[in-house]
């Protein structure tokens, strides 16, 4: 009798997790993606922290990756510049891939001409 009870019990209690899984499941219609430039950012935490790293880590980022060596690669891989590759790793291109979608996305809050001429510079 016991047995039985367990059985029962177990299948009980799986049928609910099911039940409960396809309801969330058929909920998941409803959220809806939005556009990241319609998302606004005004609280005191992230907003100040978006602005330093537009002000700041990017400016910074652009300047150690020329200090480095990092953008001179990419006009040696153009043929632009004479000299062979210069940076101490092979894959120091990625930081600068992350460097301009960090700032591309930072234009889309904070527009900066200044910024975006020298993203523009910098992928053609």
């Amino acid at each position: 009798m016991m047995r039985i009870f367990n059985k029962l019990k177990n299948a009980f209690s799986l049928s609910l997790i099911l039940i409960g899984s396809i309801s969330l499941w058929s909920q998941s219609h409803y959220l809806q993606q939005v556009n990241f430039t319609s998302v606004k950012i005004t609280d005191q935490f992230w907003a100040p922290r978006m602005k330093t790293n537009h002000e700041v880590t990017i400016p910074i980022s652009f300047a150690k990756s020329e200090e480095t060596g990092r953008i001179k690669n990419f006009k040696v891989a153009a043929k632009l510049e004479p000299g062979a590759f210069c940076s101490t790793y092979p894959y120091d291109d990625s930081d600068v891939f992350k460097i301009i979608e960090g700032a591309s996305y930072s234009l889309q809050l904070f527009p900066d001409p200044l910024l975006e001429a020298k993203l523009d510079t910098l992928i053609s």
